[in-house]
């Protein structure tokens, strides 16, 4: 069994003195990633909360448990990165519903180099985004959880545009999708945040359609 993953806080002494330090995020197998301490506090609702409970337990200096299931070295080491970069430079809001097909239409930048490549071979950029996606709601980092969800919602219009690609990229067996309109209305409540991003001309069933099979 894997240890417990946690954030260990490097020095609070440096921050108390108006000395901006770094937080390490330890995720599998030991892997640990710096994120600037303000970048953390000012990105992460998670971390915001962890932070604020320092001062009622004084002898506690390193670890605080946190639970990255899916804190892969390549997810962790994105999630930092874009703390930090997001505190120096802040994402633009991104429309909701997405102005574009592509959502790197709607980014600068860093930002669409970011979501575009994420720092992996081609062939594993949908399991780093699953990931990232996941971690991002579980620390509560909402511009990245905008970010990977537009993402999402880009991917989906494939989907809508040629249904068989869509399923095999994502390994999808037909028979385990809604068929009913009860399970498809779940479908949309489970992932309400993918929905959000989709136009709304085009979330008129033909989404559920690009990903339920014809009976």
């Amino acid at each position: 069994m894997a240890h417990p993953e946690c954030v260990k806080i490097e020095s609070r002494a440096g921050h108390e003195n108006g000395m901006d330090q770094n937080i390490t995020i330890e995720g599998k197998d030991g892997f640990t990633a710096k994120v600037g301490y303000s970048a953390a506090r000012e990105g992460s609702n998670a971390f915001r909360e962890l932070m604020n409970e320092l001062p009622k337990y004084p002898d506690l200096t390193e670890h605080f448990p946190v639970a990255l299931d899916e804190a892969t070295p390549p997810v962790l080491k994105k999630v930092a990165e874009f703390l930090d970069h997001h505190f120096l430079d802040p994402m633009k809001p991104i429309p909701k519903p997405l102005e574009s097909d592509d959502v790197e239409d709607c980014l600068d930048g860093w930002y669409r180099d970011f979501i575009r490549f994420l720092d992996v071979e081609e062939s594993e950029r949908d399991d780093v985004l699953s990931k990232l996606l996941v971690i991002a709601d579980f620390l509560e980092i909402p511009a990245l959880l905008d970010l990977c969800s537009a993402k999402y919602a880009s991917i989906l219009r494939l989907g809508l545009k040629d249904k068989d690609a869509f399923l095999k990229r994502f390994n999808i067996d037909p028979e385990t999708l809604p068929k009913t309109p009860a399970e498809e209305e779940k479908l949309r409540e489970e992932y309400s945040w993918l929905f959000e991003n989709l136009e709304p001309a085009q979330d008129d069933g033909a989404v559920a359609d690009a990903v339920v099979e014809d009976n």
